[in-house]
């Protein structure tokens, strides 16, 4: 009885050691795989990505310097109840690229 239960043993660890070496699929990692996943899951590769919406963002804010803006300011004075002054300049300013602004 032992030894039948010992060849069963031994037959079931053969075929399990057999079917497992087999177990792998044969899928190749390529080069352009390897490098898709380190690129899309290295945080210095992300980092490098987010470099490139810092640029932008910054390419955005110094667009933003040459556009047109509206200003008004307005100022009165009075004096024991009479009015001494009242001045109200409206303006629209220009910037140019070498610096002088339209008013």
């Amino acid at each position: 009885m032992r030894s039948l239960f010992f060849k069963f043993y031994i037959a079931t660890v053969f075929f399990a050691c057999f079917f497992c070496a087999y177990a792998q699929d044969t899928v190749e990692l390529t080069f352009q795989t390897f490098y898709k996943q380190v690129v899309n899951n290295h945080p210095v590769a992300k980092q490098a990505n987010l470099l490139n919406d810092f640029a932008k963002a910054e390419l955005l804010i110094a667009r933003g310097a040459f556009d047109p803006s509206i200003n008004g300011s307005y100022d009165k004075k009075s004096t024991d109840g009479k009015n001494s002054y009242t001045y109200f300049e409206p303006q629209i300013k220009v910037p140019t690229l070498i610096g002088v602004d339209i008013k």
